[in-house]
């Protein structure tokens, strides 16, 4: 929507950096993946291995905050669970009548 485009101000590549961390945010809700993720990163702390300045380590703290927030919101009030449901509904077919 015009006026609310909170990437206007990036650069072409900063834009493309910041998809990339959406993207693999997105993908680390996927329960399967977590078990795995967890089990890395567990490693990596017993050993005092983590570094977050390694995108590698980042990419999975990040994931494992996005699993979760995930989790997490199943314990919001119905009220609020549901206006969230009805935005992601109402995206989803503003993007559906536009194909």
């Amino acid at each position: 929507m015009e006026g609310h485009n909170i990437f206007s101000n990036l650069t072409s590549s900063e834009y493309e950096q910041v998809l990339e961390v959406i993207h693999k945010a997105i993908i680390a809700t996927d329960l399967a993946l977590y078990f795995g993720n967890r089990k890395q990163l567990a490693e990596l702390l017993s050993t005092g291995a983590l570094d977050l300045n390694n995108h590698q380590h980042r990419d999975r703290v990040i994931g494992l905050m996005m699993t979760a927030c995930d989790l997490c919101s199943v314990t919001k009030l119905w009220p609020i669970t549901r206006l969230t449901a009805n935005d992601i509904y109402a995206e989803f077919w503003a993007e559906v009548q536009k194909v």
